[in-house]
């Protein structure tokens, strides 16, 4: 029997489709369309709750905010962790989740405090899957180069943005948001199922554990002395500051700008997915060209903040669909490339630890993002709220450039 399954996984590498890396991008498509949909519905629904973008900024924001205080924390936990062990106790928490949410939404008693409430916990165990998600890529066993990787991820992460929004839209229209609640724990059972198969590399023994502090602090010190990390946590951070915040708020684009209904909201969000995922087609083809690498995070990220404060003039469906397709483009591209210069430098042994740091940066600009975004947008309106939002984002990457360059002569300098 051992002899049999032995030779029918060996079946099962030797075909391509079926191999560590399709399974491993299939169960990705899986849970990264989870995150969409409930995205979406949780979205929508607090809009149609309140009327309110100061509440669907919330409701977006306590998802995020876990991220910011507890990724590194659980980088720790990543770097000595079973990946094989903890990720499918991390999908199960999804699965659970989102059932629950679909029962009281059927029941009729989802209601705005039980919205942060799910939200909440659904935020927590996503800073968990972030602190582990980004270590899987070096982890896998497979031949192809981790830049192919990451931007292969990205293709799917983006892929789903555009299918999944729109199956969430077409659902909440013809039926209502607990069968989206359904469908998104069917999903995550699925990535469950395929991670379960999935080879992972040998890693060589840990060094001993000298406590958590020990190996908490140890990270930041490898962290900090990377150049990289000013560049690479910096300017994820402040596209999802300005830029992401902006798609958080697509419910409230939708309603108060366009007059849309739910499956308007789809089209825009499915439409910044689109330009997502020619994105990540880009990237996956880039080079390990630090230089290039580094020339193109910066170009992205001073185009997605002006772009985002040009939104307040745009006034048209159609206008709003190709800006949120452009945005989607420079976002990945801003997102891709940031984390392709913190992994291309940080040592293995330490790659949770500082790569939380990127996921901490990642989803805290657009937890704080959305929310000042939202405030301001009930306060003086949302056309007036994203030309300043904009303006302000652009101040804040020419300072990281001007910083990043300055280093970069001193740098030369003493290399001299």
């Amino acid at each position: 029997m051992a002899a049999t399954n032995e030779q029918s996984q060996i079946s099962t590498e030797e075909r391509p489709w079926f191999g560590t890396l399709n399974r491993f991008l299939l169960a990705l498509l899986f849970s990264t369309h989870g995150i969409w949909m409930l995205r979406v519905a949780l979205g929508w629904v607090t809009w149609d709750i309140t009327g309110s973008a100061f509440w669907v900024g919330l409701i977006s924001s306590v998802t995020l905010f876990p991220t910011m205080f507890l990724t590194p924390i659980f980088g720790v936990m990543a770097d000595r962790i079973k990946l094989r062990i903890a990720m499918p106790i991390v999908m199960a928490t999804f699965c659970g989740l989102s059932a629950i949410l679909a029962v009281l939404s059927a029941s009729g008693v989802l209601e705005l405090w039980g919205l942060v409430a799910m939200a909440s916990i659904f935020g927590l165990t996503i800073s968990i899957y972030h602190s582990f998600r980004v270590t899987i890529p070096a982890r896998i066993d497979v031949q192809t180069p981790l830049q192919g990787i990451i931007g292969m991820t990205s293709i799917v992460f983006n892929l789903s943005g555009i299918i999944g929004p729109a199956l969430a839209g077409l659902i909440l229209a013809l039926v209502n948001e607990a069968a989206v609640f359904v469908i998104v724990s069917l999903l995550y059972l699925g990535y469950l199922l395929l991670f379960r198969t999935l080879r992972f590399k040998q890693k060589s023994d840990p060094l001993p554990f000298p406590g958590f502090f020990s190996e908490f602090s140890s990270g930041i010190r490898v962290a900090l002395g990377l150049p990289e990390l000013l560049i690479g946590v910096s300017t994820v951070f402040l596209s999802g500051l300005i830029g992401r915040s902006l798609v958080s708020q697509l419910p409230t684009v939708t309603g108060a700008l366009l007059q849309g209904d739910a499956g308007v909201y789809a089209s825009l969000v499915a439409a910044s997915a689109g330009g997502a995922v020619v994105a990540g087609v880009v990237m996956a083809r880039l080079k390990d060209d630090r230089t290039r690498i580094r020339r193109t995070l910066y170009l992205a990220a001073f185009a997605s903040m002006a772009l985002s404060g040009l939104c307040g003039a745009v006034v048209a469906y159609f206008g709003f669909l190709i800006a949120m397709a452009l945005l989607g483009f420079l976002l990945t591209v801003v997102g891709a490339c940031s984390q392709s210069i913190l992994q291309l430098a940080v040592p293995d042994d330490f790659r949770g630890r500082v790569m939380s740091f990127w996921s901490m940066a990642a989803n805290g600009g657009p937890a704080i993002g959305v929310l000042i975004l939202g405030a301001a947008a009930d306060m003086i309106g949302m056309r007036p709220a994203l030309f300043g939002a904009g303006g302000i984002g652009v101040l804040m990457i020419s300072g990281v450039f001007w910083a990043d360059h300055i280093r970069t002569n001193q740098a030369a300098k003493r290399g001299n």
